[in-house]
């Protein structure tokens, strides 16, 4: 098996979509891909934990204050992105989905990190281990 970025459905024997593209997808598959995982949700069912679809992280060596200013500029993005939430669903043409509908499911998100996600990566991490797919960086 191997991983080939770029090919268009019909070239492919699976395919993984995120974002925009897997939201306009759930209606209307392309055509002979008749199966579809979310992985939220399929982990969830399997492990009983949340899944962490991505983090923000920055090496333990960068200076305090670039880090204090990295956190207030997230802070203050997530602050704003979630202000608009209804304008930003209003924005988005997605076949199937209504603003209220892409309101919802970005609101869903968990946006920090808390006990519950910390336990999922933990999970995730013990996995990649028992199966060997973790490398040294």
């Amino acid at each position: 098996m191997r991983y080939i970025r770029g090919l268009e459905p019909d070239q492919a024997d699976a395919l993984l979509m995120i974002g925009d593209q897997a939201m306009r997808m759930r209606a209307k598959r392309p055509a002979g891909f008749t199966h579809t995982l979310d992985l939220g949700s399929d982990w969830l069912e399997w492990t009983g934990l949340a899944f962490v679809f991505a983090v923000w992280a920055a090496r333990r060596s960068l200076d305090p204050a670039v880090k204090a200013e990295l956190a207030e500029f997230l802070d203050a993005s997530l602050a704003a992105g979630l202000a608009t939430l209804p304008e930003v669903a209003r924005s988005l043409d997605i076949p199937g989905w209504t603003p209220e509908d892409v309101e919802s499911y970005l609101r869903r998100f968990h946006y920090r990190l808390g006990p519950d996600e910390l336990q999922g990566l933990a999970r995730f991490e013990e996995l990649l281990q028992q199966h060997r797919l973790l490398q040294d960086v």
